[in-house]
């Protein structure tokens, strides 16, 4: 093994252990509070607070506003989404990042269901709620996990697509200038789809804690997997793309509109109690 790649290697073993820490600390953070929802402990206390403040805050415009970020963690939104990526991924010939996102979209949304049902914790009153309250469990909101996996999976697979952190790339600094920008965007919007959920009236703030302790922790899983995938053998190597550049492009704008069409239903399925803007 010559200097270089063993460099490389020392490189990603230290990746791994960070990732692998990540993961055991987020999900040592999930358990806490999964342990402490069912219990007279000061988290339940603060979680009425913070509900208490955010309906006292509430305005027709802010209904509005978190109404529609609550939408994209909608699962028929994220199910377009999702699919939308994973075939654009496939025309593209990037066969294992194809299966990466949908396995780990599917995969995020099993935990949730597991969880809901071994936790079994009660939502909010439904007489707080702006949008019609789901049946399923509380914690962990589906919402604040599915965002933070998919949107996370998306930072990583963009950067990687234009070689930050690829061995034998030479990275400048005009390709790392769009780093911070892209990272606080996703983690705004993972922010803000998971408040608008406390703001709703739908989940307790420490639901979306622990969606986003939870999602981080799978999310560290998946991308130490993926760092694996990447330096082994890679049983799903890329493929060359579909046909040409322009019916790729074409085949977007469809999938784009196709998924705009699906955000449109699904904000009819689960549309702002007409009393909340009377």
């Amino acid at each position: 093994m010559n200097d270089a790649a063993a460099a490389r290697s020392r490189r990603d073993g230290w990746h791994l252990w960070l990732l692998a820490a990540l993961a055991v600390t987020l999900f040592a953070g999930f358990l806490w509070i999964a342990r402490d929802v069912h219990s007279d402990s000061s988290l339940v206390a603060w979680d009425s607070r913070v509900t208490d403040a955010l309906v006292g805050a509430r305005t027709p415009g802010w209904d509005r506003v978190f109404w529609c970020l609550t939408l994209l963690g909608n699962t028929p939104v994220m199910l377009a989404l999702a699919s939308l990526v994973v075939l654009l991924l496939l025309a593209w010939g990037r066969r294992g990042r194809a299966v990466l996102v949908a396995g780990a979209l599917a995969s995020t949304w099993g935990i949730s269901s597991l969880v809901k049902a071994v936790v079994q914790r009660a939502r909010p009153p439904e007489a707080i709620a702006l949008i019609k309250r789901p049946d399923s469990f509380s914690l962990p909101s589906g919402h604040a996990l599915l965002t933070l996996v998919f949107l996370g999976l998306l930072v990583l697979l963009a950067f990687r697509g234009i070689g930050l952190g690829q061995p034998r790339v030479a990275s400048s600094w005009r390709q790392w200038l769009p780093v911070p920008v892209v990272v606080l965007a996703a983690a705004t919007v993972v922010i803000m789809v998971g408040l608008s959920r406390v703001y709703l009236g739908v989940h307790w703030a420490s639901d979306v804690l622990a969606g986003w302790s939870l999602g981080g922790a799978w999310l560290a899983l998946l991308l130490a997997g993926f760092l694996i995938w990447e330096r082994g053998s890679r049983p799903l190597p890329d493929k060359r793309p579909w046909r040409g550049r322009a019916s790729r492009v074409m085949l977007a704008a469809v999938l784009v509109l196709l998924a705009a069409v699906v955000v449109f239903f699904a904000a009819q399925a689960d549309p702002l109690l007409v009393s909340t803007l009377s």
